[in-house]
């Protein structure tokens, strides 16, 4: 399986010595490319969100997990998450650096 080695020196050697006799190709391969990474990009975006990020997302939630803190405890009457007291402000601003 040497042959792919030898085809990308070929390429190369005409690639720096005389760029022009390449042109025809490339421009081949850009009507083939574009066209086939707009099937391709939502396919594999499709594949990664259903294969991947939705099981992820059943398996979390059917273990109880909510890192978000969405759901209300029972005896809470809101959502309301009450804030930690700050440091005071002169005590923050002694060594700053």
């Amino acid at each position: 399986m040497i042959w792919p080695l030898g085809f990308a020196a070929v390429f190369l050697v005409t690639a720096l010595v005389r760029p022009a006799i390449l042109q025809p190709l490339k421009r081949i391969w850009i009507k083939l490319g574009l066209p086939l990474a707009r099937i391709v990009g939502p396919v594999l975006m499709a594949v990664w969100f259903y294969f991947i990020v939705t099981p992820v997302g059943i398996t979390r939630q059917l273990k109880g997990n909510d890192p978000s803190r969405l759901r209300l405890g029972r005896l809470a009457e809101t959502g309301w998450i009450e804030p930690q007291p700050l440091e005071p402000a002169s005590e923050t601003m002694v060594n700053q650096f």
